[in-house]
């Protein structure tokens, strides 16, 4: 801000450059053109949540072999409903697959902590789907999915010494 010498009073810089110049136009102004948001064609739609909930659910093509087991997995997702505490799954566990107390806490403490835990293997998907759903009644998040591959008789035990188990455990698991 200064003093002109020829007005002799105080003129703010914008006023002095316009009261110089009267031959300087000023053409209209456009404001910007709203800018519209891209379409992304690449990325996927969001998930129906009408139509695919958190109900049990297989999707199996025609032309695939039968998997030579099913296995039903208890996901750790249960855990973000606070009801859900390692021992009241365990007890859900223990009250629709038979499990034993020991064993279904660790599956449960498993599950917890490493996303996942195979609760149940059947050669059969009726009995695979009649098991999780009879858990997802109890509250928890489970899914069936293909096994790969046969389980062991022991697989899954953690490491549980035989002794411990009782004879009518180790050899009617299913």
């Amino acid at each position: 801000v200064g003093m002109t010498p020829s007005a002799g009073r105080l003129r703010l810089p914008s006023q002095a450059l316009v009261g110089r110049s009267s031959r300087a136009a000023v053409g209209p102004a456009l404001a910007p053109a709203p800018v519209r948001p891209a379409a992304h064609p690449g990325l996927p739609a969001r998930i129906d949540e009408s139509r695919f909930g958190e109900k049990v659910r297989w999707l199996m093509e025609d032309d695939v072999e039968k998997p030579p087991e099913w296995r039903v997995l208890l996901l750790s997702k249960t855990y973000a409903n606070k009801a859900n505490t390692v021992s009241s799954v365990a007890a859900c566990l223990a009250a629709v697959l038979g499990l034993a107390v020991g064993l279904a806490k660790a599956k449960a403490q498993h599950a917890r902590d490493h996303f996942f835990s195979v609760v149940a293997t059947e050669v059969s998907w009726s009995e695979a789907m009649r098991k999780a759903q009879g858990l997802q009644g109890r509250g928890l998040v489970v899914r069936v999915v293909p096994g790969t591959s046969r389980s062991t008789e022991d697989a899954g035990r953690f490491n549980e010494p035989e002794s411990t188990a009782a004879p009518s455990q180790r050899t009617a698991r299913r």
